[in-house]
């Protein structure tokens, strides 16, 4: 995987009369294992324990709803994206993309998965966005998902209190190719462990 392009989004007031709505369209979550269920299972000390710093309380009530926020807000910067597709199922598998959308690069427009993350986090500490191994499993389970076959992820992380030197929010977007074999190693290692997720 390479990391394309990082850009630190900055706003103006102007900004804000131009954001696009985007109607939710409500799924429910379906019945069976998804993704994320796999990813957590994997990352946390109950699993293989590859991501040392996995942090459950990240996924508590009230960091949830203002993750929805967050997301719901800035995917309003994206008049062309498919913001909340309907979820994908392959091989036993749910995903549910926060969105769809294609990147100009040299000329060409590529299909690319969008996925939104909100952090405490320092980005001092933590911002090589490569290493957060939860974060592009998930990217690269739903670019394996989507029909497009897309080799492209971007992400949009609040870093909430920024590098906390001193503690300012910070918007960035991150730009990721993912080699083919990359996508398909990920989808195996989820495969192989997701009859031991624990659904929720």
């Amino acid at each position: 995987m390479r990391l394309i392009e990082e850009v630190s989004v900055q706003f103006s007031w102007d900004d804000l009369d131009h954001l696009t709505y985007h109607p939710r369209l409500i799924h429910a979550r379906q019945p069976g294992i998804h993704v994320s269920d796999v990813i957590r299972y994997i990352a946390g000390p109950e699993g293989l324990g590859l991501y040392k710093d996995f942090d459950p309380t990240e996924d508590m009530p009230l960091g949830v709803l203002l993750g929805m926020c967050w997301e719901e807000g800035c995917a309003r910067l994206y008049p062309n994206m498919q913001w909340q597709p309907e979820p994908l199922k392959r091989d036993g598998l749910i995903g549910s993309p926060d969105g769809f959308d294609e990147v100009e690069l040299g000329g060409l427009w590529m299909p690319n998965v969008d996925e939104f993350k909100r952090t405490l986090k320092s980005r001092h500490n933590h911002g090589n966005v490569l290493d957060n191994w939860p974060w592009m499993a998930q990217i690269m389970a739903y670019c394996k998902m989507d029909p497009r076959q897309p080799q492209f992820g971007r992400l949009h992380v609040d870093w909430d209190a920024g590098d906390y030197r001193p503690p300012r929010a910070e918007y960035r977007r991150y730009l990721i190719r993912y080699e083919k074999n990359e996508i398909e190693a990920n989808w195996k290692l989820l495969l192989k462990y997701k009859d031991k997720a624990v659904t929720g």
